[in-house]
């Protein structure tokens, strides 16, 4: 054993994985945040980030936030003041029925008294993915009265994922399966 000053075990460095974080601690957005995700994502290219799919997206990229004015874009005039709404991403395998999948999704929001503003289909290119792919669905939801709560959504991911795990994720192997 040798004598450590920390937890740190270099015997744990096997993979070839790497992450890089940029962020605005003012929450301004701007593009020289951008320029520099964009810099550090071309400096971790040697370890494996890359676009796998230029098609989809599907593989190393940018994670930013949705500006409003294209949330007010694609839902129209029902989006409440910015701040008080959040997007969320759904990808909704094809054998479910979508109208039902959509109400069951806004009953959980409902039940952490989230309320359901719309919906609306994400468009992607076919070609892109290998099916049978899901449908890509976005959901607006909001409650202006209550502050943001993480726990919130944390309890909405859970359920839907407990609600749909029987028809879902029957023939998905369990390590490639979602936890809560």
């Amino acid at each position: 054993m040798t004598d450590r000053l920390s937890l740190y075990d270099p015997t744990f460095e096997h993979d070839a994985c790497g992450v890089g974080m940029v962020a605005d601690l003012t929450a301004k957005a701007t593009h020289a945040t951008v320029s520099d995700a964009l810099t550090i994502l071309e400096n971790l290219e040697h370890r494996g980030a890359t676009g796998s799919d230029v098609d989809s997206g599907d593989g190393a990229g940018l994670l930013v936030q949705m500006p409003d004015a294209f949330v007010r874009e694609v839902f129209g005039p029902l989006v409440p003041d910015a701040g008080t709404y959040g997007v969320a991403f759904w990808m909704i395998p094809r054998h479910l029925d979508l109208p039902a999948t959509r109400a069951a999704i806004d009953e959980v929001l409902a039940s952490v008294g989230l309320g359901s503003i719309g919906w609306r289909e994400v468009p992607s290119i076919p070609r892109s993915w290998v099916p049978p792919r899901p449908r890509v669905n976005q959901s607006l939801s909001s409650n202006s009265s209550l502050p943001p709560r993480r726990t919130s959504i944390w309890s909405v991911r859970c359920s839907v994922l407990a609600r749909f795990s029987s028809i879902v994720w029957t023939s998905t192997p369990r390590r490639v399966r979602p936890t809560c």
